[in-house]
């Protein structure tokens, strides 16, 4: 409470907000609605204040960490994407955009942002991570929608027998296999020639 306070008395300064920004992220999950809320009114006003002046306080990375805290991902990435263009890549900065995508149930591009950033760092062990358990949810679900279709396949079939049943339609008269056609034609030769 007293963070956002401050934050409102500054009329939304970027210095304030960046000396405090671990706070707020902390106090976020305690908050209540009504400083949720003032928040999402404050920061559009915070980044309208702000002027790129000093490459080490990523104001706009430290938005997108708020609105990842409030759950409006979408927002977030926004501000991460803004980041990137003004500061420049960071492999922490495409993790969490890989967290935003994940969480909104983007998968493909989820994977995309994380193993973009193990590419930035190899060492990057919670990239990496969730790069790996993003591709499997991706695989398993290929594997369930394959599952799935094939039993609506099947469901249709038996619908249409079923249908075909309830109709009296005759089923169709067997195929005939090129075994049985090369014993008639046989036959009919040999008659032929006897």
């Amino acid at each position: 409470r007293t963070v956002i306070a401050l934050l409102k008395l500054s009329d939304w300064d970027t210095d304030v907000f960046f000396k405090f920004r671990d706070q707020i992220l902390n106090q976020l999950p305690s908050n209540g609605i009504k400083l949720k809320n003032d928040l999402c009114r404050g920061i559009p006003k915070l980044w309208h204040h702000y002027y790129v002046l000093d490459v080490e306080k990523d104001i706009a990375f430290e938005i997108g960490r708020v609105y990842y805290g409030l759950r409006e991902f979408d927002s977030a990435l926004k501000y991460y994407e803004i980041s990137t263009n003004t500061i420049g890549k960071h492999q922490v900065t495409y993790h969490n955009q890989g967290l935003c995508h994940y969480s909104l149930g983007n998968l493909e591009e989820a994977l995309i942002n994380f193993q973009t950033a193990v590419k930035m760092n190899e060492h990057y062990e919670k990239a990496r991570n969730w790069s790996e358990k993003v591709a499997k949810e991706i695989e398993d679900k290929k594997v369930i929608n394959k599952a799935i279709e094939d039993a609506n396949n099947v469901n249709n079939i038996n619908n249409n027998i079923n249908n075909n049943i309830n109709n009296n339609i005759p089923p169709p008269p067997p195929i005939e296999n090129n075994t049985q056609n090369n014993e008639q034609n046989n036959e009919q030769n040999n008659e032929q020639n006897n």
